[in-house]
C-alpha cells in the first residue's frame, strides 16, 4: 500500500510540476490544420471556429516557421491535456484507494474480536532479513569526507546522493546494509578473492542479494575507473544489471534525479518483496 501511495503521490507531484511549466503554452485556439494543394505545391492551412464563424489562417509550406510553430503548439496542447487527464486519474485513484494494513482491516472485523491478537500476518522471513540488516558487519574503512551528512536515522553517509538512496530505502521498509565490504571472486586472478563495498546491499525474502551503486563522480577519471572495475567484478560474480544489480549516476552538472531513485526503490520492492 505504501509503495502505491508513495509512487502515486510522487507521480502527481511530477505531473503538477510539468503543468506549471506548460500552463502558459496551451494552444489558445485549437483549430484544425489541413493540407491543400495549389499548382502542385502543398500548403498548410489552419481553420478555427470563433464566435460562430469559421476563420482560416494560411501557415505556408512544410518547411515554414509558422508550420513548425503550429506543430510545437499542438504538441504542447496535447501534452497539457494528457497531463490533466492523468492528474485526474491519479487523484481519483488516491482518493478511492483503500488501505489493507492491519489497522485498517481491524476496523472491518466484528467489535467482539477487538481484543483477539492477530499473529497470522507475521512473516518470519522479514524478521530474519531485518536481523541480518542490523547485525554487525565489516564496513568500508575509507575516511568520510569533511562534510557531515546524516541520514534520517542518524547514520553518517558519504554523499548527498547516498543520503537520498538511504532515506528512500528506509522509507520503503527494505532490509539493507550500507557500505558493506563484501568478498568476491577476483576476475583477473582466478582462485583469489577481492573485496569491494557496494553502496547498498538489499536482502530479499529468498535470501538473494541486490547490489546498488550510485556513480556520483563519473567526470573524475579515477572514480570512473573504480566504478568500471566494480561492474566487472559484480558481473563476474553473477550479478546482472537490471536484475539483481542496479546503478544510477549524477548528471554532467552533478545533479541527482531523486524522483528516479524513488521510482527505482519502489520497483525493487514490488519485484522482490511480493509475498
Amino acid at each position: 500500500m505504501g509503495d502505491f501511495l508513495a509512487s502515486a503521490n510522487a507521480e502527481l507531484d511530477f505531473i503538477n510540476g510539468l503543468l506549471r511549466q506548460h500552463k502558459n503554452r496551451q494552444t489558445q485556439h485549437k483549430g484544425v490544420v489541413f493540407q491543400t494543394t495549389s499548382r502542385n505545391k502543398h500548403y498548410y492551412v489552419k481553420q478555427i471556429r470563433r464566435n460562430g464563424k469559421v476563420h482560416r489562417c494560411y501557415l505556408g509550406k512544410a518547411d515554414s516557421e509558422k508550420v513548425r510553430l503550429e506543430k510545437i503548439q499542438q504538441l504542447e496542447s496535447a501534452l497539457y491535456d494528457t497531463l490533466c487527464l492523468n492528474k485526474q486519474i491519479l487523484e481519483s485513484a488516491i482518493q478511492e484507494y483503500e488501505s489493507y494494513d492491519l489497522g485498517s482491516l481491524e476496523n472491518k472485523v466484528s467489535a467482539c474480536l477487538a481484543k483477539v491478537k492477530c499473529v497470522f500476518l507475521i512473516d518470519r522471513r522479514l524478521e530474519k532479513m531485518f536481523a541480518w540488516a542490523k547485525a554487525d558487519y565489516r564496513r568500508n574503512s575509507k575516511p568520510f569526507p569533511d562534510q557531515i551528512i546524516l541520514a534520517k536515522d542518524g547514520t553518517r553517509v558519504r554523499s548527498k546522493d547516498e543520503c537520498v538512496w538511504y532515506n528512500y530505502l528506509l522509507d520503503a521498509g527494505l532490509p539493507f546494509r550500507y557500505d558493506w565490504v563484501m568478498e568476491f571472486e577476483d576476475p583477473w586472478n582466478p582462485g583469489e578473492k577481492i573485496y569491494k563495498s557496494p553502496d547498498f546491499v538489499i536482502m530479499t525474502p529468498d535470501c538473494k542479494l541486490i547490489l546498488i551503486e550510485h556513480a556520483g563522480l563519473l567526470t573524475k577519471d579515477s572514480y570512473a575507473a573504480d566504478i568500471k572495475d566494480k561492474i566487472q567484478i559484480y558481473l563476474f560474480n553473477g550479478y546482472v544489471l537490471g536484475d539483481n544489480f542496479f546503478i544510477m549516476s549524477d548528471d554532467c552538472f552533478g545533479g541527482v534525479n531523486t524522483y528516479a531513485i524513488q521510482r527505482l526503490v519502489a520497483e525493487i520492492k514490488s519485484r522482490f518483496f511480493s509475498f
